[in-house]
């Protein structure tokens, strides 16, 4: 970068002289940079044109390695934009950084920058600075100088100062007055720490960074009468975080004539560091690879589209369950189950011989996926149940478990599963069940515990003896406890919203109720939904639960502590606990402490993310990313995520199945917040 920042420079000084008929174009006799000659340390300055360092400040990072990270297969994507002159068109560009393992430090090689082609420099890193070895000919004489410029040194001190260049070069290829005779040319850099700033990046999460700015100066000096031209400038200014580098970098430079400026600004998009990363992936079709076996080359999309029937997270890996129609002759329809590696990618496929029926569930239970679906037969209302292992394989015969729902003979009772979760230990199963022949039974809402083999574990509890079960209750469950949400319609069309808790200590259900009168839950949005954290519990909503009024800006929530009590912010009512930033409507899952919503909207995927601490949900900092994709045109939520502590996986929306599903890695590990 070094060399451009030179050439950019010198070009208006050769211009400028051929101009003014070979004559000086500012100060004679040594004129130097306004700024005052000498160098940091005091130092004399060999051109004079570098000027006193100033005084220093705060140490802003001791290891300043940390700010320029370097790794193999690591890679920067960067959008840029030019503006060649003032007042010019921005152009855009696209510029993409990746280091390779060198004999001596890496190989950094950018495709693009300043929108000037190609360009490779060796980057070293060692004892606490930072260099780079660029190869420039000052001189023009088509001899390769190696120089090493210090870019990072440490501690990383505000106002430090350190020269880069300061040499007089006098046997040279320029000959600006026609004369004959090289004229001599005066090459200084030096750059200074400004401190730490703060980055905002488009569509990524604001950062705090440290600000280098890198200072080249050019002049020409005239063998003819001695003569110097105009010092010209260009600066760069880089911003550094910790843990991934340079997030932003911008070039001004003297124009053609030097009356112009030419800015050239970059700004991160991503960072992929396989295992790390910052920003969005790009989009990952879900094609089963050629090195797959008999089903390479398939896509991974659902029947209906790019539905997915269950994706489950597994500490290094994911399975991605779809119906989709069969490969076998003779059969219609099967269920897919796809290995996904961490970065979105199938790796292994393989079709299975059962088919779920719509209402089915499919979750991780241990080591271990579960499919639990509700039948009938001549007797009972029962659940049955698949186990699979964490790579997809079918560990029993297809249903062949079966877990007691109860109630009358199957002709005398409907029976739907409403939602299912697992402690890690226990199936936790809730569904409804309806006696049409019995109104003094009619609808009822129920929760029980199971082992895997089937085994009941608590004895069933009626959450609702007999009401209206709508919108759907939901489910969730950790550490050897169930959290329920459901509503009840009273008599002036308004309705209670309620939580609960059961245990397996066979404790009696916690019923608390949460919103008294509220609103009629219409909309899938104004659905509670409980999620389980490392610590607590979280309910979110995303739409408005007890008084009438406009749309909600945000998605809403609360976290519940030990004893199972909201945690409450200064807002005066529910619909106040609001997320800012948060999405709705929303997908939502938790991983650890995380609260991750993603939403789509404009062909552009928003994921959102808040680390649930002591404090209220309204009062935590939440973080966003987001970022367009082909593949997620149209509709409004992803139709499958993946969340780690790390990141998340968003699927595409469900649409034609003619549209392939695609995924994409949303990075949440990297930044700070706000």
């Amino acid at each position: 970068m070094l060399l451009r920042c030179f050439l950019r420079s010198l070009g208006p000084c050769l211009l400028v002289l051929s101009l003014a008929g070979c004559g000086g174009g500012g100060g004679g006799g040594g004129a130097a940079d306004p700024g005052g000659a000498g160098t940091g340390g005091g130092v004399a300055s060999a051109t004079g044109l570098v000027p006193a360092a100033p005084s220093t400040g705060a140490t802003l990072q001791r290891d300043a390695s940390v700010l320029r990270p370097a790794r193999a297969g690591h890679v920067w994507t960067y959008a840029g934009t030019a503006v060649y002159g003032t007042g010019a068109t921005p152009v855009a560009y696209e510029t993409v950084t990746s280091h390779a393992a060198a004999a001596s430090g890496f190989d950094e090689r950018s495709t693009n920058p300043t929108n000037g082609g190609a360009d490779a420099v060796t980057l070293l890193v060692d004892g606490g600075t930072v260099r780079t070895v660029e190869r420039v000919d000052f001189a023009g004489k088509g001899v390769l100088e190696t120089l090493s410029v210090l870019e990072l040194r440490s501690p990383v001190v505000q106002g430090d100062q350190y020269t880069i260049v300061d040499r007089r070069y006098t046997d040279t290829a320029i000959d600006a007055d026609r004369d004959g005779r090289p004229d001599a040319l005066d090459v200084a850099a030096y750059a200074r720490v400004v401190g730490r700033e703060t980055v905002s990046l488009p569509d990524l999460p604001v950062l705090q960074a440290v600000r280098v700015d890198t200072t080249v100066l050019t002049r020409i000096r005239t063998s003819s009468d001695g003569q110097f031209s105009a010092v010209q400038a260009s600066i760069l200014q880089a911003w550094y975080v910790e843990g991934i580098g340079i997030v932003r970098r911008r070039l001004q430079a003297p124009g053609v004539p030097a009356s112009q400026t030419e800015v050239f600004d970059e700004r991160l998009l991503r960072w992929d560091g396989q295992t790390v990363g910052f920003g969005v992936m790009p989009e990952v079709p879900a094609i089963v690879p050629a090195s797959a076996g008999p089903l390479a080359g398939l896509p991974i999309t659902g029947l209906f589209g790019n539905s997915v029937k269950a994706s489950i997270a597994f500490d290094e890996h994911a399975l991605v369950f779809v119906v989709r129609e069969s490969t076998v002759a003779g059969e219609s329809q099967s269920m897919f189950v796809s290995r996904m590696d961490r970065r979105g990618q199938i790796t292994a496929a393989q079709e299975l011989p059962i088919l779920p029926s719509a209402d089915s569930k499919f979750l991780r239970h241990g080591n271990e996926v579960v499919g639990i679906e509700v039948t009938s037969s001549t007797q009972v209302s029962e659940a049955r149940m698949t186990r699979f292992s964490a790579d997809g394989a079918l560990i029993d015969t297809p249903w062949s478990t079966r877990l007691d729902l109860g109630g009358l003979r199957a002709s005398r009772t409907e029976t739907r599963l409403v939602d299912a979760a697992s402690d890690g230990s226990a199936l936790w199963l809730l569904w409804t069940r309806s006696q049409p022949f019995d109104a003094a039974v009619g609808r009822q809402l129920l929760l029980r515990a199971f082992r895997s083999d089937g085994t009941p574990l608590t004895p069933e509890t009626v959450i609702i003896g007999n009401g209206d079960v709508f919108p759907p209750p939901a489910l969730s469950a950790r550490a050897g406890r169930a959290l329920v949400t459901w509503s009840e319609g009273l008599d002036t069309g308004r309705y209670d919203r309620y939580y609960g808790f059961a245990s397996l200590a066979g404790e009696a259900f916690d019923r608390r109720l949460l919103v008294s009168g509220g609103l009629r839950p219409s909309t899938p949005a104004s659905v509670i939904t409980p999620l389980a954290l490392a610590q607590g519990d979280a309910l979110l909503w995303g739409a408005r639960l007890a008084e009438d009024g406009p749309a909600l800006p945000s998605a809403a929530g609360l976290r519940l502590d030990a004893t199972g009590s909201p945690v409450r912010s200064a807002a005066a009512s529910l619909d106040a606990e609001l997320l800012a930033g948060m999405p709705t409507p929303y997908r939502a899952e938790a991983a650890g402490n995380r609260l991750v919503l993603a939403k789509i909207g404009g062909g552009k995927v928003t994921v959102a993310w808040l680390d649930a601490g002591t404090t209220a949900l309204a009062d935590s900092p939440v973080r966003s990313l987001a970022a367009p994709g082909t593949g997620f045109l149209g509709g409004s939520l992803p139709s499958a995520m993946l969340t780690w502590p790390d990141r998340v996986i968003v699927f595409s929306p469900s649409e034609s199945r003619t549209i392939p599903l695609t995924t994409q890695v949303y990075w949440l590990n990297a930044g700070n917040p706000p």
